[in-house]
C-alpha cells in the first residue's frame, strides 16, 4: 500500500484541495494540526471522552452489516493498529469541530486550548470563530475523513454508511460500505 497523503500534509495541499486563498490555507491547516495533536496527545478527560466516544462508534455494528443493502457493496480490509488510530483521531478531530461550532459555551471551556486557537486565528470573533469549526464539521474535516477511509479500503467514492471496526489481536477487520 502506498504512503497515505493527507489533505492536510501541508499548506500547499490544503490550498490546493479546497481552493484556499493563502492567508486562509495556513489558518485552516494550522487548526487542523492543532486540534488533531490536541486530541491524539491530550491527557485532558474531556479530549479522552471524544477519542473514547469515537471508538464506541467504531465498535457499533450497523444495521446494513447483517442485514446488506442492494444499493451497496461491502468491502472488507485488515488494518493496523497505527491505522486505527489514525482513523479514530480523524474522526474524532470532525466531532471536537463539531461541538466547538455549536453555540455552546460549555464546550468552548471543555475544550479551550483548541477554541481559543481558533478564536485567535479569527481575531477574538467569536461568532467567526464557530464559523470557521463548522466548516471542519462539514467540509474540512469530513473531507479528510473519507479520504482517509477511501484510503485504507482502496475506493475512490465516500462511504455511505458508518464504517464498522472489528478488533483482531494487534489489528483490526475494518468493514465499510460504498454504493454500486
Amino acid at each position: 500500500m502506498p504512503k497515505y497523503k493527507s489533505f492536510f500534509e501541508d499548506v500547499n495541499s490544503v490550498k490546493k484541495k479546497w481552493g484556499l486563498a493563502d492567508n486562509e490555507a495556513e489558518k485552516v491547516y494550522a487548526l487542523w494540526d492543532m486540534a488533531y495533536d490536541e486530541l491524539r496527545d491530550s491527557i485532558d478527560n474531556n479530549f479522552k471522552t471524544i477519542i473514547n466516544e469515537t471508538k464506541d462508534y467504531f465498535a457499533q455494528k450497523p444495521g446494513v452489516f447483517d442485514e446488506p443493502d442492494p444499493n451497496y457493496k461491502r468491502v472488507k480490509v485488515t488494518i493496523t493498529m497505527d491505522q486505527w488510530a489514525r482513523l479514530v483521531n480523524t474522526y474524532g478531530t470532525v466531532i471536537l469541530m463539531r461541538q466547538l461550532g455549536m453555540d455552546s459555551p460549555s464546550n468552548q471551556q471543555k475544550f479551550r486550548k483548541v477554541w481559543s486557537g481558533i478564536k485567535g486565528k479569527e481575531r477574538g470573533d467569536v461568532e467567526e470563530a464557530k464559523k470557521t469549526a463548522s466548516k471542519f464539521n462539514t467540509r474540512y474535516g469530513t473531507d479528510e475523513y473519507q479520504h482517509y477511509l477511501q484510503y485504507l479500503t482502496d475506493q475512490t467514492k465516500d462511504s455511505g454508511k458508518k464504517p464498522y471496526l472489528v478488533p483482531d489481536g494487534n489489528k483490526f477487520t475494518l468493514y465499510a460500505w460504498y454504493r454500486k
